[in-house]
């Protein structure tokens, strides 16, 4: 690729201008060796900066994973839990529950919504709950005469 090739010539050529800035003949290297040591090195730093970017790039989408399976299991539970929480037969035992609440005469709870609920009305229970959807279409010919 000419991209690749012309970049990797850029960093040949920047690593050599600096062995040469940064040379010194008191370390006992040659000037042609003091400039492989630097294209060496650079290359070594490039190649650590991409492996550390790979690392992070792993890690963040891990962490991305991890959040999503979070949420959706959130969501799942939430879900079940709203599905036992409306079932009928549970319903249907609150519902009792309640009525031996509001049965207890000794309750002074109960003594005192007995005397302030004039218009109270009990809740009834339902036997059958009629499924989301169907429609009782015969219900206005009884509703209008």
């Amino acid at each position: 690729d000419d991209k690749v090739r012309d970049r990797t010539v850029l960093v040949v050529q920047g690593a050599r201008e600096r062995a040469k800035l940064g040379f010194d003949k008191a370390r006992g290297l040659s000037l042609e060796e003091a400039m492989d040591r630097e294209v060496m090195k650079t290359f070594a730093q490039n190649e650590m900066k991409r492996r550390d970017v790979e690392e992070h790039k792993r890690v963040y989408a891990a962490r991305e994973r991890a959040q999503a399976d979070e949420l959706k299991k959130k969501e799942d539970d939430e879900k079940t839990f709203e599905q036992q929480w409306n079932q009928d037969d549970r319903r249907n035992q609150r519902i009792d529950f309640w009525h031996q609440f509001q049965a207890d005469s000794d309750n002074a709870a109960a003594q005192k919504r007995i005397r302030h609920a004039r218009n109270f009305k009990t809740q009834e229970k339902v036997e059958k709950k009629p499924k989301y959807g169907n429609v009782q279409l015969e219900t206005w010919k009884r509703d209008w005469k």
